[in-house]
């Protein structure tokens, strides 16, 4: 066999060379074999006897299982396998770190997820696979990148930093440990390596290095602002009491500028101050109001809880002055008497005018209070007005009935021109039940409105229960009429716009207005003046009245031309007075013009 392949390599030297690189593979296959735990002799022979026969095929296929992941790429080749296996060993751990000394780092200082006793007694190879193409992602994340639990780093991420995408925090302006990392050529803008747990050393200090960098003091993971925040400002030199609590922080942490850039170059202009801040008085925030005009300090008549509260923690007793505080003077500013704060400036209080302007710009100047406030409104509040009934009844017009329900801006309306614009409405040129109420009338009873007689009819208990005296009309109620409803003769006219009103006047009197003629103009003779002209009408009273309808006081003897005597007087009255048919379809009694001769009734007699 040795002939035969030195005659195909034509050298003695070549083939010893390639005997060599035989026994070589061969050892590497073996120790491929050893890994993929192939115990058959057979097939380890045959796969031995396809490495001689088929160098090449050996070579690509059996020892060079795939393509390595680009990280790895500079070490694709035969020559190179032994650079990270030894001859008939898997990978060990020692080997890989003895590139990846950037992990060797963290292992030795026991830093980050690989220095957990978990992941250092795997292999790396458990998690790190290598031959399956130059695309392949070499870590292996169980479950998913999203699902990777955190807390395995040492580094739990809890409130918002649980929302946050990896490459939020992985970046290359964070990375702590970067010395290492470069020096081993890694690619900053990849690595998840290097990050420490610091708050500053991924997010920008907002108080530039005022405070310490234990941010977890004052703030939590939640957010950066808020109620969730956990700083005790009575932890602090200046304990918060009284309203200095309710005091929004920037009254005393003002905003100062600033040209600091943050790690990403931006620049941050604005930042709050902290440290440096004066408390030694009052007077370092607050103005002294009484301009030096008291030695002592504000702690002496003052507390935290409320400018207008002494020490013992009582108002000041204005009592003992001349004008003792009442009502709403109580809650009054004392600056807004004691104008710039001058408390020895004695005042004028003997009028309300002196401290408030006059809302009625004189109306009652010339009443019998010269227009005092007093007389209506009270120090407790401005709103409701005082001025009763019992006073309303000694003006011009006393309230009575329904006007005592009425609410007072109902007639003393706000106005919406001249001087008294916005106010209401006191003093009134004419008082008349037209100056408040509309004429529902619309004039037909204006010489009374004129004249303010509108009790004519009305009173002022109720609008709706007129006192009207229709006797004194030139139709006066009787009989019947006296039950009538007032819109059964009253109707409304031009209804649906804005003249529709009850007609009162003129009107017609006569009975065909209201009722029906039943006679169909058979007694229509009578003239009469209707309306301003002269016309017919049936003069219904002769024989009926307002009492009862079916009552007739007709008198055939007095009231025709034909007296019923003899047996006509128990004739009845419809053997003559015979129903007949109106052109109009309705039936009546016809009872005139009539035949008044016999034999329109008995018929004509042949005499033999």
């Amino acid at each position: 066999m040795k002939f035969r392949l030195t005659k195909i390599l034509q050298t003695e030297t070549q083939a010893l060379a390639y005997f060599q690189k035989i026994c070589q593979l061969g050892l590497q296959a073996l120790a491929c074999l050893k890994r993929t735990k192939v115990r058959n002799p057979v097939f380890s022979f045959q796969i031995l006897l396809c490495l001689i026969l088929f160098p090449c095929l050996a070579q690509a296929q059996l020892l060079s299982p795939g393509k390595l992941s680009k990280p790895h790429s500079h070490l694709e080749g035969l020559s190179n396998c032994t650079a990270c296996h030894e001859i008939g060993e898997e990978i060990l751990d020692p080997q890989c770190l003895d590139c990846h000394k950037e992990i060797n780092f963290r292992i030795e200082n026991k830093k980050g997820f690989h220095s957990i006793k978990t992941v250092v007694e795997k292999n790396c190879t458990k998690c790190h696979s290598e031959h399956l193409g130059e695309d392949f992602n070499q870590i292996n994340w169980e479950g998913g990148k999203e699902k990777f639990d955190h807390s395995q780093t040492g580094y739990e991420l809890i409130g918002k930093h649980k929302t946050e995408k990896c490459e939020v925090c992985h970046r290359k302006e964070n990375i702590f440990d970067k010395d290492i990392l470069e020096s081993e050529k890694k690619d900053l803008n990849k690595t998840l390596l290097g990050l420490n747990q610091d708050c500053l050393s991924c997010h920008f200090d907002e108080h530039r290095k005022q405070l310490s960098k234990d941010c977890e003091s004052c703030h939590n993971f939640e957010r950066w602002k808020g109620k969730d925040n956990t700083f005790d400002h009575n932890n602090s030199k200046y304990k918060l009491t009284g309203k200095h609590q309710k005091t929004d922080c920037v009254k005393c942490h003002e905003i100062q500028k600033s040209s600091d850039k943050d790690k990403f170059g931006k620049i941050d202009s604005e930042f709050q101050k902290f440290v440096g801040l004066k408390f030694e008085s009052c007077n370092s925030c607050h103005e002294d109001i009484h301009k030096g005009k008291f030695k002592e300090s504000c702690e002496t008549c003052h507390t935290t809880e409320g400018w207008n509260l002494l020490k013992d923690g009582k108002s000041f007793d204005h009592s003992k002055t001349a004008f003792p505080l009442e009502g709403k003077h109580f809650k009054v500013e004392c600056s807004e008497c004691h104008k710039n704060n001058n408390f020895k400036t004695k005042l004028q209080f003997d009028k309300c005018s002196r401290c408030h302007e006059d809302l009625h710009l004189g109306d009652f100047a010339n009443s019998p209070s010269k227009g005092e406030c007093e007389v209506c409104h009270t120090v407790n509040d401005w709103s409701p007005s005082t001025y009763g009934i019992e006073k309303h009844a000694k003006t011009d017009f006393p309230l009575k009935g329904g006007h005592l329900a009425t609410p007072c801006i109902f007639c003393h309306k706000l106005q919406d021109e001249g001087k008294f614009t916005a106010r209401p409405q006191f003093v009134f040129s004419e008082i008349k039940c037209s100056s408040c109420h509309k004429d529902i009338h619309q004039n037909q009873f204006k010489e009374k409105i004129a004249k303010n007689d509108c009790q004519a009819c009305h009173n002022e208990d109720s609008w709706e229960l007129p006192s009207f005296d229709h006797n004194k009309t030139n139709f006066e109620l009787t009989g019947s009429h006296t039950k009538t409803a007032c819109n059964d003769c009253h109707k409304p006219i031009e209804i649906g716009t804005q003249n529709e009103r009850i007609l009162y006047k003129p009107i017609d009197t006569t009975c065909e207005n209201c009722h029906l003629d039943i006679h169909f103009g058979q007694f229509k003779e009578a003239m009469k003046f209707v309306n301003g002209r002269k016309q017919s009408f049936t003069d219904c009273e002769k024989c009926h009245s307002t009492e009862d309808f079916k009552k007739t006081k007709f008198d055939h003897n007095k009231d025709s031309k034909f007296k019923l005597e003899g047996a006509h007087e128990n004739v009845e009255c419809l053997a003559c007075h015979k129903v007949e048919k109106h052109n109009s379809g309705k039936l009546f009694v016809s009872y005139k013009p009539l035949e008044t001769d016999c034999k329109s009734c008995h018929g004509s007699v042949e005499v033999k």
